[in-house]
Formats: structure tokens, C-alpha cells, sequence
């Protein structure tokens, strides 16, 4: 199983492939888009941080993927924002045009129509979970227009995953491994992701209101609180499935993805190294549960394990 990371451009490229990763992922920005289509307009879904999540301007792109390249690992591109108006797509067929002769190795969408339009120009499409392929009817239509790498969204349960691997094991699939999970899912979320917007899951966790009740019998009191505490650690800030490797490498999982564009490069490097390093255990291991008496924990275990509510695939632990 490979290891997808993103890249910033606050870490050397040579420190991310020392540290585990095999492909990198980036986004781009361009003060030009955001002049004729307004700041609220975006390339990808991380448009919000402008430069602290996206690694480069537009026109440094083929210099960062001939870096990316040179160094032994895979260049992928995200431009899978939410919606795209005409004249923003006819926008994006420039950007295309220019990234095709750089040979990045896939462009990540949040569209079928989106995957048509890479692959029309001679580029690998990636379904990003923008796409919210949750059965094999959404991922046939996918793979019938010719996609070959599908981003699994975080929802999916490890049984789920290996139904949709099992029957298609042509296809690359990745899944999520660590960093900021979500309460909702990318592909029903139409909202923004800058803190300085009130994005929705911001408000979340972050918001002064709570759920009550009128009932006040001493059952249901218990279970408006726990649902409170339930719904205040819902944002899953530092989601994992550390403990989910061995089954996901099993599934025939193509890659384990690490988010954070807009994390601290050395944190996310933690998790790379932590991952690689049960990866390599997993592959050790002749079962899940010599896997599991083996694995490595990450160092914060005590704030992201309680109740399995930190879990990407919480079955792992709580069958």
C-alpha cells in the first residue's frame, strides 16, 4: 500500500520520501482566477487558504511536479471544487492544457463530468470523495467512462471497501489513514472551509448552543449529555485507521491517504513515519490480530481513541 501525502511547500520534498511517503498531492493558486470569478470561487477545496494549503501559483506547477518526479515519487493535482460554472471550465481546459505536458501523474475531481474533461486531454482522472462513490452502481459509472483511481469517501466501512475492491481490483482505490476526518460527508457539503467564513463544521465544534430537551427524567438526562459529548468530539480533527491497516492492505487497498495541506509540515510528517512503520509491520504479520498486538499507537491514542469516536473504521476495534 502506497502512502499519499500532501505536500507543502514549507518541507523538503527529499524529507517526505525519507519519511515513508511514495506520492505527494498538491493544489495550485492563481491570483488571476480569483480576480475575474471572485474570492469565493475556487480551483479545490482547500481554494479557502490560498497559499498556506495550495503549494504554488499556477505558473510554478511543472517546475514543482519535475521536482516531485525527479525524486522518485508520484505528482497528483487537486482541482475538485465543489462546482464549476461554463466559463470557469473553459478556465480549467487552459489549466489542462498546460498540465499535460508536465505529465502529472493524476488530477484529482470532484465530478464524473470533471474526470471527463482530464481525461480528454490525455491525463489520469482521480475521483475525489467530492464524488461520494458509496456503492457500485456510482463507481460503475465512473469506471465505464474510463476513471482507474477512486478516492473512497471516509464513510464507507471496511467490509464496504472490500466488496468494492474485490470486485474491481483493476482499479487503484485509496483510502483515508489519518488527519482530519469530518462530520460531514465532501460530496453532500457545499460549504466553505475558511474559519474566517463560519464554515459549517467550524461551527460545530466551536459554537455556543447545545441540544436540550424537555424530557428530565434521570435516563434521558444521561442520554442528552452523552449525546452532547458525542456531538462535541464529532469533528474528528484528528481522525485515524492506524489500526485499520492490515485489513485495508488486505482489501487490496492501492494507497492510504494523509490530509492536511493545511497542517504543520512536522506533524504530518509524524504521521507519515508512523504509518510507514505499520505498514511495514503489517506486512510482517501473518494475521490482524498479530497486527494489532504489534501496531504502533499514535502518540496522542488518549485524546483520538476514546469510544472509537476518533476512528475512520471504528469496526477494527469495536467488531
Amino acid at each position: 500500500m502506497n502512502i499519499l501525502t500532501p505536500y507543502s511547500k514549507e518541507v523538503d520534498i527529499k524529507k517526505l520520501k525519507e519519511s515513508g511517503a511514495d506520492e505527494l498531492y498538491f493544489g495550485f493558486y492563481d491570483d488571476e482566477w480569483t480576480d475575474r470569478f471572485g474570492e469565493f470561487s475556487y480551483i479545490n477545496r482547500m481554494s479557502d487558504f490560498k497559499s498556506r494549503a495550495n503549494a504554488v501559483p499556477f505558473k510554478h506547477t511543472a517546475d514543482l511536479i519535475s521536482q516531485i518526479k525527479e525524486t522518485g515519487l508520484k505528482a497528483y493535482i487537486t482541482m475538485n471544487a465543489a462546482e464549476y460554472s461554463k466559463e470557469q471550465s473553459i478556465v480549467l481546459d487552459e489549466y489542462l492544457d498546460h498540465l499535460s505536458d508536465n505529465s502529472p501523474d493524476g488530477i484529482i475531481v470532484s465530478s464524473l463530468a470533471s474526470a471527463i474533461q482530464v481525461m480528454s486531454h490525455g491525463m489520469k482522472a482521480v475521483a475525489s470523495t467530492m464524488c461520494g462513490i458509496f456503492n457500485e452502481s456510482i463507481l460503475s459509472r465512473y469506471i465505464d467512462a474510463g476513471v482507474t483511481r477512486i478516492i473512497l469517501p471516509r464513510e464507507l466501512i471496511l467490509s464496504e471497501i472490500e466488496s468494492m475492491c474485490s470486485s474491481h481490483p483493476e482499479i487503484e482505490f485509496e483510502a483515508f489513514l489519518m488527519r482530519n476526518g469530518c462530520v460531514f460527508a465532501d460530496s453532500h457539503c457545499l460549504g466553505v472551509h475558511g474559519r474566517n467564513y463560519g464554515a459549517l463544521c467550524q461551527a460545530f465544534k466551536n459554537g455556543p448552543f447545545k441540544v436540550d430537551t424537555l424530557e428530565k427524567s434521570f435516563e434521558e438526562r444521561q442520554d442528552y449529555d452523552w449525546n452532547m459529548k458525542v456531538f462535541d468530539m464529532m469533528p474528528r480533527s484528528n481522525a485515524c485507521a492506524v489500526c485499520a491497516i492490515y485489513r485495508l492492505i488486505k482489501c487490496g487497498v492501492f494507497a492510504g491517504k494523509i490530509v492536511g495541506r493545511n497542517d504543520v509540515p512536522e506533524s504530518v510528517m509524524r504521521d507519515i513515519k508512523l504509518v510507514k512503520e505499520n505498514i511495514d509491520i503489517a506486512k510482517s504479520s501473518s494475521s490482524e490480530e498479530e497486527y494489532l498486538e504489534k501496531m504502533i499507537f499514535p502518540s496522542n491514542r488518549y485524546s483520538i481513541c476514546i469510544k472509537g469516536l476518533g476512528c475512520y473504521y471504528p469496526e477494527v476495534r469495536f467488531p
